[in-house]
Order: C-alpha cells, then structure tokens, then sequence
C-alpha cells in the first residue's frame, strides 16, 4: 500500500546531483542496483518503510546517505495464512536529528502487525553518515541492533558500511535478498517526486521517519 503524497514537485535532477554528484562513494560494480523498478518504493529523508518477499514491492531504496543514516534488515516468518515461507524486510532514511529510541519503538510496533509474534531474527545492517559527523550516531544505531530489545524479534547486525567521507545508496530487494549500495533514481521511471517541504528543510525538524509502504495484504 503507498501512503499518499502531497503533491508539491520541484526539480528532482537537480536535488539529485546536489546530494549524489560529486559526493558519490566508490563501491564495486556488483553492487549496482538496475532494476527491475516498477518493484522498487522509494525511501526519501526521514521516512521508513516495510515490505514482505510476495509484496508488489519487494524493493526498498534510499540515496543520498551521508550524514543521513540508514538501518535496513530482512527475516523470515512463516505466511500464517498459507504456511508459506515469507520474508519480510525494512528500510529507513534517517536525518541527525532524529530520535532514535522512539524511532525504533516505532519500528518495532510495525514489524510487530506482520510477525504477529511469531519470533524472527533480521539480517540487519548499518549504511551511511560521514566521518567526523556521525560517529555518535551509527553507535547508537549499533548498540540498539546488538542488545535485544525483545524475545520475539531480534537483530543479527552482519555488515556496516559507515562513516565514509561520501555520501552512499541502499537498496534491499527482500524477494531476492540482495542488498546494493548504489541506486540512482533518475533511472527509476516510477521514481516519487520529493516534496516541497523536503526542499524547504522543514522536514529536518521532525523528530522520527514517516511510514511510507507497508504491505497491504499483512495489514
């Protein structure tokens, strides 16, 4: 299900090559992500989302991390509806302001409506923030994906790629369970316009992400 936009526009190319542009990190060919996009819900700053292998969207993607901030992780349930194997998998965008421990609280309450208790380990990472800016951050990040916060749903932190000098993407293909670390949008023709609010910074003030997908066949 995609939660509705307002729909202020403005020029997403020139955002784009602001936040990615010269700021781009080196990473290997094998981690670029192509496709398919019409699979894809993009994540923009300070907003999360939620989404299963069987989902319309099974891909999550962000960009421009850096000093943004981004924990995503995938697990697996069983469909209590079918008995089937399901993964479910999660993405946010986080800006330095944000309040990381009702944040995760948040996080928590919605992957909570699709376990339904059932218990689930997520194959978790850390991507993102810059070197002399972030450190604080992403050892907050570590310390709430490393010390458990409940029986039922648990985080295995398996990778960091943080506290770079430039910026960096993340994009988590549940279904396929791949993640990449370099998306660009303007190749995406379903890509979400950002919203005029974003470009006035009236969103940095904001204290926790918005939920922009979750999956409308949990719900």
């Amino acid at each position: 299900m995609h939660i509705p936009e307002h729909n202020y526009k403005f020029d997403l190319k020139a955002v784009t090559e602001l936040i990615r542009g010269l700021s781009r990190a080196p990473v290997n060919e094998e981690a670029v992500f192509c496709g398919p996009y019409e699979n894809v819900q993009e994540i923009l700053q300070q907003e999360f989302g939620i989404t299963t292998s069987d989902d319309i969207k099974s891909t999550l993607a962000t960009y421009g991390l850096g000093p943004c901030t981004s924990i995503l992780g995938y697990g697996d349930i069983q469909d209590l509806t079918t008995g089937s194997p399901l993964t479910i998998g999660f993405l946010t965008h986080l800006q330095p302001t944000t309040n990381i421990d009702i944040t995760f609280g948040i996080l928590l309450y919605n992957l909570l409506r699709l376990t339904k208790r059932q218990p689930i380990c997520f194959q978790s990472r850390i991507v993102g923030g810059l070197r002399g800016m972030s450190e604080k951050r992403v050892e907050q990040l570590r310390r709430k994906l490393t010390i458990p916060l409940r029986k039922d749903i648990t985080f295995n932190l398996v990778e960091e790629k943080v506290l770079g000098r430039k910026s960096i993407d993340a994009v988590l293909d549940v279904k396929n369970r791949q993640v990449y670390y370099n998306y660009d949008p303007l190749q995406n023709p379903f890509r979400r316009e950002l919203l005029e609010q974003w470009k006035m910074g009236v969103i940095y003030h904001c204290k926790t992400p918005s939920l922009v997908y979750f999956p409308s066949n949990l719900q």
